[in-house]
């Protein structure tokens, strides 16, 4: 595989074979390495790749770190803190200890409504 245009999506073209890729056989015998790296990647495990022409390579199993994307968690945090205000109104109104579950439901959907787009 080579990411020819950096969409981070495969496309069709950027797909070889293990054959067209100069690739002998993968070794499947694992080592693990469990190990971060500067990036915060967790290095997993470990094997050989060996090419035709002779030449093996370490190759790694290797979970990239992603860094949480900020805008999504502030309005993660805004609609929890708009649910939970909601939901404070309903027991501040003094008049019973229950409200129609229709009520609450339509309170909550209202509130996710106004929240650009994050659970749809």
């Amino acid at each position: 595989m080579k990411e020819k245009n950096s969409d981070g999506i495969t496309q069709k073209d950027e797909l070889y074979s293990l054959d067209k890729a100069g690739i002998n056989y993968i070794e499947l015998n694992i080592t693990k390495s469990h190990f971060y790296d500067l990036n915060n990647n967790f290095h997993q495990l470990e094997s050989f790749v060996n090419w035709d022409n002779g030449n093996s390579t370490l190759i790694t199993d290797v979970l990239l770190h992603q860094k949480p994307n900020t805008d999504n968690n502030k309005i993660s945090q805004q609609l929890m803190n708009n649910i939970i205000n909601e939901m404070a109104s309903f027991s501040s109104l003094g008049n019973s200890e229950s409200i129609p579950i229709n009520q609450f439901i339509n309170s909550i959907e209202s509130t996710v409504s106004l929240t650009p787009n994050l659970l749809r």
